[in-house]
C-alpha cells in the first residue's frame, strides 16, 4: 500500500473523536484547531518503511540542539534480528546516529552485534520517537520547565530555558 492510500483510508484518533484523514487534507490546520480546541495532534509513522539510516536521529539532535557526539538522544532506532536458531538480537549503537550500514564506522567498536547473514530469519528496525503523550513524563521531570506541552498536544523544548540535564531523555 502506498503512503497516500494509507493516509486516505486511515482514521486519525483525536482526543477521543475519529476523523478520516482524507477530510483533513484540504483544511487549514488553524481552522481545525479554532473550531475544536480539544484536538490534539498525533504523530504517524509507517515503521515498515524504516531502513535504519539514522537520519531521524540526526534531525532530532539538530532540531533540539543536542551535540551529535553527545551520548543522549530523544530519538533513536533499534535493530531487531531473529535468527533461524531462535536467538534474538537487539542493538542500537549510539542510537543509530550513523545508521547501521555506514562503512566509516568500526562496527565492533560501535557496539554492533556480529550476526551471520545466512542465519537471519527476520530483521527489522524500530524507530523510537517522541510520542507527544497526553501526559508526557518528560515535561514532569524537567527541573526548569523548559520541556512543555502546547495546548494542541505538541511537546516542545524551550532552548532558552534548557540547561541540558537530559532528564527529558531518560
Amino acid at each position: 500500500m502506498h503512503r497516500r492510500d494509507f493516509l486516505k483510508n486511515s482514521i486519525l484518533i483525536i482526543a477521543g473523536a475519529s476523523v478520516p484523514l482524507s477530510a483533513l487534507e484540504f483544511i487549514d490546520a488553524r481552522q481545525v484547531l479554532a473550531a475544536n480546541p480539544d484536538i490534539h495532534w498525533a504523530f504517524l509513522m509507517d515503521t515498515h518503511k524504516c531502513v535504519g539510516c539514522g537520519f531521524c536521529v540526526k534531525a532530532c539532535k539538530t532540531e533540539n540542539d543536542i551535540p551529535l557526539e553527545a551520548n543522549v538522544t530523544r530519538t533513536w532506532v533499534e535493530r531487531y534480528v531473529f535468527t533461524k536458531d531462535d536467538r534474538r538480537y537487539i542493538d542500537s549503537p549510539k542510537g543509530a546516529l550513523h545508521g547501521f550500514t555506514d562503512p566509516r564506522i568500526d562496527q565492533a567498536a560501535a557496539g554492533f552485534k556480529e550476526i551471520d547473514p545466512d542465519n537471519v530469519g527476520k530483521a527489522f528496525f524500530v524507530p523510537k520517537l517522541c510520542n507527544h503523550c497526553l501526559t508526557p513524563p518528560c515535561t514532569q521531570v524537567c527541573p526548569v520547565g523548559a520541556t512543555y506541552k502546547t495546548d494542541d498536544g505538541v511537546v516542545l523544548v524551550d532552548n532558552s530555558w534548557c540547561i541540558g540535564c537530559g532528564y527529558c531523555v531518560m
